[in-house]
């Protein structure tokens, strides 16, 4: 396996090759350099919004069958989920993945008794609705401990 740097992809191909290993043209390169430019910008910007429209949000809109379905499944209580929104650290980003008919987020939070959660939501007008909440796995607990050593210190 390769080292990764200037670059060179593990499969040893350069970033000015496609997976066909044919060099890429220097307009399609821009093309490219752009396409990385905006969607860096694209996944960085609505997090700056995003904290805004949450802090302004007038409340919690939920489905009935994903409070029952986050209790069942997960262990999670309603009200459990709402307080990561008012505690820090408060972790939120785009989840452009699931982000097909609405823009989805997912949040990263500590509840008042220290459960730290995943939620998954979206912004209705003035509302929050809660699609999903659950614990946090190992690599998502591994990158909320970063964010409460930074605001512990």
């Amino acid at each position: 396996m390769r080292r990764l740097s200037q670059g060179v992809s593990r499969e040893g191909r350069g970033r000015d090759q496609p997976e066909s290993g044919v060099p890429v043209d220097s307009r399609q390169k821009e093309k490219l350099t752009l396409r990385r430019r905006i969607c860096i910008r694209s996944a960085y910007t609505p997090t700056v919004d995003i904290r805004r429209q949450v802090a302004t949000a007038s409340g919690f809109e939920w489905d009935e069958g994903n409070l029952e379905k986050n209790l069942e499944k997960h262990g999670v209580a309603f009200w459990e989920a709402e307080e990561i929104f008012f505690n820090r650290p408060f972790v939120v980003q785009l989840d452009p993945v699931h982000s097909v008919s609405e823009t989805r987020f997912y949040a990263l939070g500590r509840t008042d008794a220290g459960r730290r959660l995943f939620v998954a939501f979206t912004l209705r007008e003035t509302l929050i609705r809660v699609i999903s909440t659950r614990d946090m796995t190992r690599r998502e607990l591994a990158a909320y401990g970063h964010h409460e050593k930074r605001t512990d210190s």
